[in-house]
C-alpha cells in the first residue's frame, strides 16, 4: 500500500535545484533524428538550436526512470542567454494554472525595477492561440525572461528562457523560436489556451468551517477515487473514426486569491472560484493550492454526482484521494491540513498512478488499525 504524509508538502515546496546537477534522462527518453530531439512517450519534438541558444543536455527532474518529468536545456555560445523546455505529466494539468503559478515565482523573485511586459496568446508547432506567453524586465538583477505554457493531451509544456536585460532581443527571439519549432507528433495535440483570471476576493469570501464526510466503505471509495483518474484540465474525447475533440475542463476560468498558507518554502496563495452547476462530467473546481511551479497542488472538487466536496492532491504522475466535505472548506481548515501532519483530511483513501499511455491505477489504501491493549 502507498502512503502519503502531507508533510511532504513542505519539502516539495522548496526549489528546484539548478539544472545543471540534475541526472540525465533515462535511456530511451529522447530521441534524436536529424536537427530535431523527441520526447518519445508524448511524441512531442524540438529543434536543437533557437536563436542564439543551442542545446547542451536533457535531464530528469524527478520520477527517476519513469520519464514523466523532462526538461531540455539550450545556453548560447557564451552562455548569458538560457533556456529550458520542461515537459512533464502533472496530475492536473492546465497551462492557465501553470502559467500564473510561475508568473507569481517570476514577481517574487524580481529586482526593484521588474516589470511584466504583457501576457498573450500565441501559437505554437502551427497551430494558432495554444500558448500562454508572457515577457518580463528585471528579473532577479539585470535580467530579462520569457515564459510560456502549452497543455497537450496530459502533458504540460512549459518553456522559459532568461539572459542579461540587454540582451532581452535575444530572450524573446530564442522563446519564439522555441515555439515555433515544437512539433506534436501523436496522440498528445495542444490544446487551445485557458488562462485564469486571477484577484482578489471580495470580503465574506472565506466560508465558515466546512463538516468533513465520514470515512467510506471500500466499494464507495473505489467509485470516490475514479475521479483522481480524470484530466481536471480538460479530457480529450475521441469518436469512432473521428477528429480528438476537447471537453470543457472542471476549472471556471476566473478565481480570487482569500488567504495564503505558510508551508515553510514560502507562502503558497489560496485560491477559490464561485460554486455552482458542473463545469464537465467530473464536478467543477472551487479552490486551488498551488504549492509548487511543478503542478504540486491541492484541489477541492464539488463532485455533484458524489454529493460532497473532494480533496485532491497532485504531483507528477499522481493524485490522491484525501478527505471529503460537506461543503467548501474555510481558508482556517486549509492551513490547518497543510500544517498538521496527522490531519485526519490529509490521510490519503487512494492514490490514483496516472500512465502515460492513457491507462491509470488505483490503489486503495486500508486505514492502519488502531492499537489495543
Amino acid at each position: 500500500m502507498i502512503r502519503l504524509l502531507l508533510t511532504a508538502l513542505l519539502v516539495l515546496a522548496a526549489p528546484t535545484p539548478a539544472l545543471a546537477q540534475g541526472p540525465s534522462t533515462p535511456e530511451g527518453a529522447w530521441s534524436r533524428a536529424g536537427d530535431r530531439i523527441t520526447l518519445t512517450q508524448a511524441r512531442i519534438s524540438l529543434p536543437e538550436r533557437a536563436g542564439v541558444t543551442a542545446l547542451r543536455q536533457s535531464l530528469e527532474l524527478s520520477r527517476q526512470g519513469e520519464g514523466l518529468d523532462n526538461a531540455l536545456q539550450y545556453v548560447s555560445p557564451d552562455e548569458r542567454v538560457f533556456a529550458t523546455v520542461y515537459i512533464y505529466y502533472p496530475g492536473l494539468p492546465h497551462a492557465g494554472v501553470t502559467a500564473f503559478v510561475t508568473d507569481r515565482t517570476i514577481a517574487m523573485q524580481g529586482a526593484p525595477d521588474f516589470r511584466r511586459l504583457g501576457r498573450r496568446i500565441v501559437g505554437a508547432g502551427g497551430r494558432e492561440g495554444v500558448a500562454i506567453r508572457g515577457d518580463y524586465s528585471g528579473f532577479r538583477e539585470g535580467m530579462a525572461s520569457s515564459a510560456a505554457f502549452i497543455k497537450a493531451d496530459r502533458w504540460i509544456v512549459k518553456l522559459r528562457v532568461s539572459g542579461p536585460q540587454n540582451r532581452q532581443r535575444d530572450v524573446q527571439q530564442a522563446m519564439t523560436e522555441l515555439l515555433a519549432g515544437l512539433r506534436f507528433e501523436g496522440q498528445a495535440q495542444p490544446r487551445e489556451a485557458a488562462p485564469l483570471a486571477v484577484g482578489e476576493c471580495a470580503p465574506g469570501a472565506d466560508p465558515a468551517d466546512a463538516r468533513q464526510r465520514p470515512e467510506l466503505g471500500q466499494a464507495e471509495l473505489a467509485a470516490h477515487a475514479f475521479i483522481a483518474t480524470l484530466d481536471g484540465g480538460g479530457l480529450s474525447a475521441r469518436e469512432a473514426n473521428g477528429p480528438v475533440r476537447n471537453l470543457p475542463s472542471r476549472l471556471p476560468a476566473e478565481f480570487c486569491v482569500s488567504g495564503q498558507v505558510d508551508t515553510g518554502g514560502g507562502p503558497v496563495p489560496i485560491l477559490r472560484a464561485a460554486d455552482g452547476e458542473p463545469l464537465s462530467i467530473d464536478g467543477r473546481t472551487v479552490l486551488l493550492v498551488p504549492i509548487s511551479d511543478n503542478g504540486t497542488l491541492l484541489e477541492v472538487v464539488h463532485a455533484q454526482n458524489l454529493g460532497g466536496y473532494i480533496l485532491l492532491y497532485h504531483q507528477i504522475g499522481s493524485t490522491s484521494l484525501l478527505g471529503e466535505y460537506e461543503g467548501v472548506p474555510s481558508d482556517r481548515q486549509i492551513r490547518q491540513l497543510m500544517t498538521t501532519p496527522d490531519h485526519s483530511a490529509g490521510r490519503a483513501r487512494a492514490v490514483v498512478e496516472n500512465l502515460p499511455n492513457g491507462d491509470s491505477r488505483i490503489n486503495l489504501i486500508q486505514p492502519s488499525p488502531t492499537p489495543t491493549t
